[in-house]
């Protein structure tokens, strides 16, 4: 879990706004999030909220070593 959290914190850095008012770029469009490895995680999906469309939906699974048997889903909303 502690990996899961650490890599969408990371992708949430990514996408902070600069300092000094700068409008940032973006690395990767929401929808390739879906894309992004990460050990021991499923992305299931990742698509603009349609309820905020600032926002990329992003859903995940984790499974926790060595067993394997435990998942635990999460979704996060990142700004695009």
């Amino acid at each position: 879990m502690r990996k899961v959290v650490f890599g969408m914190m990371m992708l949430s850095l990514a996408q902070m706004p600069a300092v000094h008012g700068q409008t940032p770029t973006p690395v990767r469009t929401c929808e390739s999030l879906a894309s992004v490895p990460l050990a021991n995680v499923t992305i299931e999906s990742a698509a603009p909220d349609p309820k905020a469309p600032s926002l990329c939906r992003v859903m995940a699974a984790s499974t926790h070593p060595p067993t394997g048997d435990k998942v635990t889903r999460l979704q996060r909303r990142l700004l695009k």
